[in-house]
């Protein structure tokens, strides 16, 4: 995606079960939150984005991951 010049980041490098804020509050083991935060990255999203620029997102991934598999 970024060699297309569309930018992603991983939202929740760190699941919100294990950030500092939640340090006292036990939850035990949670597999897919764990997972989740392994696997999701966010894409760009919102009323900023022009619709060529919609589009652009939507093709590469289509291209990418769609008509690529």
């Amino acid at each position: 995606l970024a060699d297309q010049g569309i930018a992603t980041l991983i939202h929740y490098p760190i699941p919100p079960h294990r950030q500092q804020a939640y340090r006292d509050l036990t939850f035990g083991s949670l597999p897919v939150a764990q997972r989740m935060a392994d696997q999701m990255l966010s894409l760009p999203l919102g009323p900023h984005l022009r619709p060529e620029q919609q589009q652009q997102v939507i093709d590469v991934l289509h291209d990418s991951f769609v008509a690529g598999a």
